[in-house]
């Protein structure tokens, strides 16, 4: 039996993870606080019983909502490599400053926990069979991927007793949310063989990436949540599956093998630079955590709702 509820607020709530996640915390019974700026009418999926709304930029948020707060799960970022590269300074101002600010604002307000939720970006290039754990040396290969490594440096030194810091690292996502991103490579591929029954590459599709269900990160973060303060303080988290490391070739194959209708695969450009692998099992050695989700199911779910025009 769960006390009493707690309070927990979420920054980036109206994003592609925030619109599940709320509901979810929602639905455990805790009060939740979702901040966001709202530009795309995200708010409207927020009619929860136990949510409230913060509109706010963290870039210039005054710590509005912190009153009382038990744990903030950061979740504020720009997340997407290629807009990082076109606007570099906005992206480490945003997945890098603010957060660390948030962070700060979260220790001084009183917050006993904090969750970062960063990104297996940050292994870059790694040529590990086992796939990178949490102890491989970072090597980010983009803006976004060395602003969630500078963020996870900067706000692990902010921990201290009664402010448990923990860092998650989802692999790459996948599956649908109401607000959805047709820029990650599950997603795209889906829509993209959906719309003109063509997958493009770039390069040869050789290049290493692990994959995880949206639903499962959920899952996760509240993992990470609920767990005692002994287990998660001051540590990362990779969050996949061993089973989800896939080549992007192969990924492009598998949903071609899924979709009912036919799919052409082009391989144009050059190769991407970023390949790796993950290895997630601390998650599940520590927590108990398992991906439930495979890629099959998410293919299938994404193209389900595209066929039925619910996207």
């Amino acid at each position: 039996m769960r006390k009493a509820a707690r309070k927990v607020l979420v920054t980036g709530a109206g994003g592609y993870i925030g619109c599940s996640l709320v509901p979810e915390l929602a639905k455990r019974g805790y009060e939740v606080l979702a901040l966001d700026k709202y530009t795309r009418s995200q708010d409207r999926h927020f009619i929860h019983s136990g949510v409230s709304r913060i509109y706010a930029d963290t870039r210039t948020w005054s710590g509005e909502g912190l009153e009382g707060i038990d744990a903030v799960i950061d979740l504020a970022a720009i997340s997407h490599d290629r807009r990082g590269e076109i606007t570099p300074h906005e992206t480490l101002d945003i997945n890098q400053f603010a957060r660390y600010r948030t962070a700060k604002k979260s220790r001084e307000a009183g917050a006993g926990r904090y969750i970062l939720m960063s990104t297996c970006g940050v292994y870059g290039f790694r040529d590990d069979p086992g796939g990178a754990d949490e102890k491989a040396v970072p090597n980010p290969l983009t803006t976004y991927a060395r602003a969630a490594s500078r963020s996870e440096r900067d706000i692990l030194l902010l921990g201290r007793e009664g402010f448990d810091v923990t860092v998650a690292r989802p692999a790459i996502l996948y599956g649908y949310s109401p607000r959805m991103r047709f820029d990650l490579a599950v997603n795209a591929m889906v829509r993209a063989a959906w719309q003109t029954g063509t997958i493009t590459l770039q390069g040869g599709g050789g290049q290493w990436r692990p994959f995880v269900h949206l639903k499962d990160a959920v899952e996760a973060v509240c993992c990470l949540l609920e767990a005692p303060a002994e287990k998660v303080s001051a540590q990362i988290f990779n969050i996949g599956s061993g089973g989800q490391n896939i080549r992007i070739g192969d990924l492009a194959e598998l949903v071609a093998a899924v979709l009912p209708i036919p799919v052409e695969i082009r391989r144009e450009g050059p190769a991407d630079p970023r390949s790796y692998r993950i290895n997630a099992d601390k998650i599940g050695a520590m927590l108990g955590w398992k991906a439930s989700h495979s890629l099959k199911e998410g293919i299938e779910e994404l193209y389900g709702k595209l066929a039925r025009g619910l996207v």
